[in-house]
């Protein structure tokens, strides 16, 4: 869903206002990251409290309309900062299987 945001409008209208460099359940080979990396640093998306861009979940209409007026409306983009700390990161499941030369 996020990569249909991403092509809505040109790249070149996603000026990057924060400076994210990795985001931390985002594995940088997949087809889609650096798409969802933009958006991120567009100030598009931020993910959850931790970063997180939880590819697997469902999206919710509060997100899509937030997506929406964020893409339309440059001024309602948002700053911030994602922590990627992998220790700090995911559950049990995600620090036994997973490990930071994943992302």
């Amino acid at each position: 869903m996020a990569t249909l945001f991403a092509d809505a409008i040109p790249a070149s209208e996603y000026n990057a206002i924060n400076k994210v460099e990795h985001i931390p359940d985002v594995i940088e080979s997949n087809d889609y990251a650096k798409k969802i990396l933009m958006l991120y640093n567009a100030g598009i998306l931020l993910g959850d409290t931790n970063g997180n861009f939880n590819p697997n979940a469902d999206i919710k209409r509060s997100e899509i309309a937030a997506i929406i007026n964020r893409v339309a409306l440059p001024e309602s983009r948002v700053k911030g900062t994602v922590n990627c700390d992998w220790a700090d990161q995911g559950n049990d499941y995600d620090r036994e299987f997973y490990d930071a030369s994943s992302i």
